[in-house]
């Protein structure tokens, strides 16, 4: 299996797990045989229409980008935005290294580096 067939194939599981769909209610929903999707879960890309994709995309709230790109490596933290309201943020490789940096600093360290960011 190809790399993309393999993590779009990722990428549509952990889509539904986090919702706690069912295989069969994602079918309905996007108008295929609950058998059609299992396949696609069990084997990837492969027999995925472009237009498919799009809708499993849309069902998802998700863009065609996200269903092709390798999230494994992807750290997720509750965050709160600028309005208060709790979200989620998606932290990249490079943010997460700074982080893991960060915290490693003494507390002088570290709060030297915030004055410099101001």
């Amino acid at each position: 299996m190809d790399d993309s067939k393999e993590i779009i194939r990722k990428n549509i599981i952990k889509l539904r797990e986090e919702r706690n769909y069912t295989k069969k209610y994602v079918a309905q929903s996007i108008g295929v045989l609950p058998n059609t999707y299992r396949v696609w879960e069990a084997e990837g890309k492969s027999g995925i229409r472009s237009s498919r994709l799009i809708q499993l995309a849309e069902f998802y709230g998700v863009s065609l980008d996200y269903l092709f790109t390798d999230h494994e490596n992807e750290l997720t933290v509750a965050a709160t935005d600028e309005y208060n309201k709790k979200t989620e943020v998606t932290l990249t490789d490079d943010e997460q290294t700074l982080l893991s940096r960060f915290r490693s600093l003494s507390d002088e360290e570290k709060e030297k580096l915030l004055n410099e960011l101001k």
